[in-house]
C-alpha cells in the first residue's frame, strides 16, 4: 500500500536526483572550453572537452597536428572484426582575409601494424570535411582517408603506414568565407578469424595543412573610372601642347 510517507520519501529521492542531474550538467559546461591557438596566418579553435581519441593538438606555422596515444584496434585469435573510431572538430580562422583566401585542406596520418595469420587483417578508413562557417554551413567538400599503401605484411613485426586526404576550397562559393570547420573523422579496423592469428594497428599522429592563396581582391570600379578620366586628361594635355 502506498502511504503518504512512502509518496514523501519518493519526492525526497526524485529531488535528491534532479539536483544530481543539475550538479553533472553544471560540471560537464564547466569542464568544457573553447581553445584558441594562432599560427602564421591562420588560428585554430577547439573545444577540449570533444577531442576523443585524438588528445590535445599543437600548431606550427599554418598546420596542426595530433599525437595520440591509445587510439588503436586490437583483434586476437577468434575475436572477428574490431573497429575503434573517434572524430573532432576544429575549426580555421584567416587572421587577414584582405590578404588570403582558403585554397585547401591536406590531412596526412601516420602509425604502424602488426599482423600474424594469414586470415588477419587490418585498414584504415575515415573521411575529411571542410565546411562553410561563415556563411553558409550548407556549403562543404569531402574526400575519403586512404591509406597509401596496402597494409598487408603479415610476418608478425611491427610495420609503419601512412594515408592522407585533401579537399579543395575554392570558387566563388568559398570567395568571403573567412572561417572553416574542419572535421576528421577516423577509423581502425582489426581482424583475426583463426586461433593464433592477431591484429594489431596504432593511429600515432595525425596533422592538417591549411592551404592560402593570395586574396585575388578586385580592383574597385571607381578606380578604374579614376583611372580612365585620368588617360583622357593625359591625352588632351598632349594635345594641346603639341597645337
Amino acid at each position: 500500500m502506498i502511504t503518504s510517507n512512502t509518496v514523501g520519501q519518493w519526492h525526497k529521492i526524485l529531488a535528491k536526483a534532479a539536483v544530481l542531474v543539475v550538479l553533472s550538467t553544471f560540471s560537464f559546461v564547466t569542464q568544457a572550453a573553447l581553445i584558441t591557438v594562432n599560427g602564421t596566418n591562420v588560428s585554430f579553435t577547439y573545444d577540449d572537452a570533444f577531442l576523443g581519441l585524438f588528445g590535445a593538438p599543437s600548431v606550427f606555422g599554418d598546420s596542426i597536428f595530433f599525437t595520440p596515444t591509445n587510439f588503436d584496434a586490437v583483434s586476437d585469435n577468434q575475436d572477428g572484426l574490431v573497429t575503434v573510431n573517434s572524430t573532432v572538430n576544429v575549426d580555421v580562422t584567416i587572421f587577414n582575409p584582405d590578404a588570403f583566401v582558403f585554397d585547401g585542406f591536406m590531412l596526412v596520418e601516420r602509425g604502424d601494424y602488426s599482423l600474424v595469420g594469414s586470415n588477419s587483417s587490418v585498414d584504415v578508413g575515415g573521411q575529411l570535411r571542410a565546411r562553410d562557417w561563415t556563411i553558409d554551413p550548407n556549403t562543404e567538400v569531402n574526400d575519403s582517408i586512404v591509406e597509401t599503401a596496402p597494409l598487408t605484411n603479415n610476418d608478425g613485426e611491427f610495420h609503419n603506414w601512412e594515408a592522407g586526404a585533401t579537399v579543395a576550397i575554392g570558387g566563388a562559393e568559398w570567395q568571403d568565407v573567412t572561417t572553416i570547420r574542419v572535421t576528421i573523422e577516423n577509423v581502425l579496423r582489426a581482424t583475426s578469424l583463426t586461433q593464433g592469428e592477431s591484429a594489431f594497428i596504432e593511429k600515432k599522429f595525425a596533422g592538417g595543412s591549411v592551404g592560402l592563396v593570395v586574396n585575388p581582391v578586385p580592383v574597385p570600379p571607381a578606380v578604374w573610372l579614376f583611372g580612365s578620366g585620368l588617360i583622357g586628361l593625359v591625352g588632351i594635355a598632349r594635345r594641346k601642347k603639341a597645337a
